[in-house]
């Protein structure tokens, strides 16, 4: 009976033990997966500052330059067609007051998306081609 009673505080010893192991085991795991998440999180801060360091030392400072100038005459486009909005819906009067509002309001959102889309686009297209010459270089330099 003792030897009963002694193995199965023997039993549920490893039990326990197995319980705490598992325990131990599972916590490892959470940790792994959450330093795992955390260092693609890490990995983010770093793709930002890279793409940061390649604009400030870009190839095409001029071409880059250019582009701000072309989204900001889209965005005084947008403002000078949200005046012509304003205007035409407060001194307009009957159907072209309704068409001139609606149009212009058309135009002033076309002009602003298209001056963010194509400054978006324009800067993409540079820091690609900044991102290739460095890629070659360094090709180059491996070999």
């Amino acid at each position: 009976m003792q030897a009963r009673a002694a193995e199965q505080a023997a039993a549920s010893h490893t039990k326990t033990t197995s319980g705490y192991a598992a325990a131990a085991a599972l916590a490892a795991a959470e940790r792994r997966q959450s330093s795992t998440v955390s260092s693609s999180m890490d990995i983010e801060p770093n793709v930002h500052a890279f793409a940061a360091r390649l604009r400030s030392e870009s190839l095409y400072p001029t071409f880059r330059n250019l582009v701000q100038v072309i989204y900001w005459l889209f965005v005084a486009l947008a403002v000078i067609a949200a005046i012509g909005t304003l205007v035409m819906v407060f001194k307009g009067g009957g159907v072209g007051r309704l068409l001139g509002g609606l149009g212009g309001l058309f135009m002033t959102l076309l002009f602003l998306v298209m001056s963010k889309l194509g400054r978006e686009m324009s800067l993409m297209l540079v820091d690609l081609s900044d991102a290739a010459v460095r890629i070659a270089a360094n090709q180059e330099k491996q070999d």
